[in-house]
Order: structure tokens, then C-alpha cells, then sequence
């Protein structure tokens, strides 16, 4: 009995049919889909999980605004914060000066701590980077990285925390801690 070449083929490529179908479903679950979120009034782009929940401080001296960008499936979640001064009164500060004093800030509460620290380029300003941990009321321990820089008259923060360390350094949290881009007009 002589067998038919298609036959042999035929349950091998129904095999890599659905290897050809399982394969794009799969990736597509672990990738996160990043929206890129604008705004005129601080002339900045980011990338949000959603349309990011924005709150507005206005006092006499400072203007701040935080952007919350939702949360991942783990519970990893970001923010970005603006805050520009009045009076003009950042554009002599250099956080690589004063990363010290930034530090303090951090752990100011007692509840974050700093475990690495180290000067970083964003949108090729100098910029100090923080590694940190944070302790939950429950005692669980999450992982951020924060992110300063001072352009002009405006602090801009950005951050992400999670609740593994080893998350910290994946390439979708890093695409996310590279996003904060300033719009030049």
C-alpha cells in the first residue's frame, strides 16, 4: 500500500497551523497595550495603561498635577507628577545636587525605603533615579522606581511600583519610565 505524501503532510500542518495561531494569542496576552496620553498644558506625552486619572493642586506658590495611568493584572500601577513653581523658583535646582535631599523626601515617611540610586538621562536632561521598597499595612513589600527631573520651572516625577522586584527592570516597565517625553513648541 503506498501512502499519499499529502497524508503525512496533512497532520503535520494542521501542527503548525495551530502552533501559527497559539503563538500570536499567547504573546499578545503578556504584552501591555500602552496609550499615549498628552498634555497641552505642561507640553508633556506619556504612555497610560487607560485614560489616566488626573488631579489638580493649585496653591499660591506651586502648580501640581498627578497623573494615575491605571493598573496592570499584577497590580502594578504608575503615576506621573508635575509641579511647576510660580516664581520660577526650580530653575537654578539640580536634582543630581540635591539627590541627597530628594532621598530624605522619599523615605521621609518611613515606610519607602532606598535601596539603589543612580543618574540617568530623560529626554537627555540629567535626571536621579531611585530604587525603592515600600511596605504595605499588610506587610507585603512592592518595588518602584522613581524617576526626577527639573526642566525650567517644572519638577517632573514619574513612577511605577510593583510587587515584584524582578518586574521593575521588564522591558514594558522600562518602555513605561521612558515615555515621559517633554513637547517643545
Amino acid at each position: 500500500m503506498k501512502t499519499n505524501q499529502l497524508d503525512i503532510l496533512s497532520p503535520f500542518m494542521i501542527v503548525i497551523w495551530l502552533i501559527c495561531i497559539w503563538l500570536p494569542i499567547t504573546a499578545q496576552a503578556d504584552e501591555v497595550k500602552w496609550q499615549v496620553y498628552k498634555s497641552q498644558e505642561f507640553n508633556i506625552e506619556f504612555l497610560s495603561l487607560t485614560a489616566p486619572q488626573e488631579r489638580k493642586f493649585d496653591s499660591a506658590d506651586a502648580v501640581r498635577v498627578v497623573w494615575h495611568i491605571g493598573f496592570m493584572e499584577d497590580g502594578t500601577n504608575g503615576s506621573i507628577e508635575v509641579t511647576r513653581l510660580k516664581d520660577g523658583g526650580l530653575r537654578a535646582f539640580s536634582v543630581i545636587q540635591q539627590a541627597s535631599e530628594l532621598r530624605k523626601g522619599i523615605e521621609q515617611s518611613g515606610k519607602t525605603k532606598v535601596f539603589s540610586q543612580k543618574n540617568v538621562l530623560m529626554n537627555g536632561v540629567p535626571a536621579i533615579e531611585f530604587g525603592t521598597t515600600m511596605t504595605t499595612q499588610k506587610g507585603h513589600i512592592w518595588y518602584g522606581i522613581t524617576r526626577i527631573q527639573v526642566v525650567g520651572d517644572t519638577l517632573y516625577n514619574i513612577m511605577i511600583t510593583c510587587p515584584q522586584k524582578e518586574k521593575t527592570t521588564e522591558p514594558d516597565i522600562i518602555k513605561y519610565l521612558n515615555s515621559l517625553k517633554i513637547i517643545l513648541k
